[in-house]
């Protein structure tokens, strides 16, 4: 609202590639510290805080994106560079391995939640038009339409408050 930036609180190390970070429960932030490493984090919004949490089961090696849906006791992260798809439990401390997707998630991998029901959405990125959606009830995944674009280093997706979601496709090397 005042159109500037705060410097806050660093994390304890640096984070690198694979990195991500996401809006939890209350005034939470949630991160994975990427650069080939299984660390977590939790920052407080009203503390200025970052706290270590329970690590990953295998280490985050490109760009892994996590998900909160708005409310309860879950974060959910598609690892890097693999067909790995993960739940956090916020008030467990810990990790639980769900259902792979059907093809390694690379550069560009995103995940989206669109404010109320039982998908989360997925672009495997990885230079690809591949396009998911994961049951959080049925803990599955179906293979969706194409996107028409491919996505690959610097992808995102988002939610845009109506019925669509947005890509932002990246670029290849770069370029």
């Amino acid at each position: 609202s005042g159109n500037n930036w705060s410097l806050m609180a660093s994390t304890s190390v640096a984070v690198g590639r694979g990195s991500s970070l996401v809006r939890g429960d209350g005034d939470y932030l949630y991160a994975l510290r990427g650069n080939t490493t299984k660390d977590f984090f939790r920052y407080s919004t009203t503390t200025n805080i970052w706290s270590n949490m329970a690590s990953t089961s295998v280490n985050m090696t490109i760009q892994a994106p996590l998900v909160y849906p708005g409310s309860g006791d879950y974060v959910y992260a598609l690892g890097g560079n693999s067909k790995d798809f993960f739940r956090y439990s916020i008030s467990g401390n810990s990790w639980s391995n769900l259902a792979s997707t059907s093809a390694n998630a690379g550069y560009g991998a995103a995940l989206a939640y669109p404010g109320s029901g039982d998908y989360i959405y997925a672009h495997r990125g990885s230079d690809t038009t591949d396009f998911y959606r994961y049951s959080i009830s049925g803990n599955s995944w179906t293979t969706l339409a194409s996107s028409s674009v491919k996505n690959y280093f610097g992808g995102s997706m988002v939610w845009g408050g109506d019925n669509y979601l947005y890509l932002g496709p990246g670029t290849r090397h770069g370029g």
